[in-house]
């Protein structure tokens, strides 16, 4: 019986096919096995984005809760400051003589005070509290108007407080709509 015979040239490209195989086989495992890296990494990368961008969300939404808190405590107590110094003025009037350059001083500076508060009111607040701030502050106005016209011309002052009235419930008003504001940044309900 005779023996298979393989022809040589066979033999030859069997032994050169084997380490080309590996080597291809070596290559395609490499390039799947980076593949594959990259597909992990682009996952983690986009995970770690997000959570900076929900970091940077939440520290923005602080930064504006405090931004928003300092103001509004400041334009309320500015508006609260000035409106019992008109009202301590008002009541008493009789004792205005000779001090009224002192008073205008006073008076001058808790205006401008609460001008500025509101000011930044206007910038950090919604829409709906720069509204009422705006109604707050012209009520305020309105009542120092009358004040000052009822001290130029005292047959004209009347005993009724419903300007003034209108002005601390304004303020009032500011303030629950200001705390509403503030408990939505927190999510939580103030009141």
């Amino acid at each position: 019986m005779q023996g298979l015979q393989i022809p040589t040239w066979l033999g030859v490209v069997l032994v050169l096919a084997a380490p080309l195989g590996a080597i291809v086989a070596g290559w395609l495992g490499h390039h799947t096995a980076a593949a594959a890296a990259r597909r992990r990494d682009d996952k983690q990368w986009e995970r770690e984005q997000s959570k900076e961008e929900h970091a940077w969300r939440r520290d923005a939404e602080q930064r504006l809760l405090e931004s928003r808190s300092k103001v509004y405590g400041e334009a309320l107590t500015s508006a609260h400051h000035w409106l019992d110094g008109m009202m301590a003025w008002s009541f008493f009037a009789f004792e205005k003589q000779g001090r009224a350059p002192a008073y205008q001083d006073v008076r001058t500076q808790l205006e401008a005070r609460a001008r500025e508060a509101f000011a930044a009111v206007e910038l950090l607040g919604t829409p709906s509290i720069s509204q009422l701030a705006q109604e707050a502050l012209n009520r305020l106005l309105d009542l120092m108007e009358r004040l000052d016209r009822e001290e130029s011309f005292p047959e004209t002052r009347s005993e009724d407080p419903l300007q003034s009235k209108n002005a601390a419930l304004s303020l009032v008003d500011l303030k629950q709509a200001m705390r509403a504001d503030i408990g939505k940044l927190l999510r939580v309900d103030l009141d």
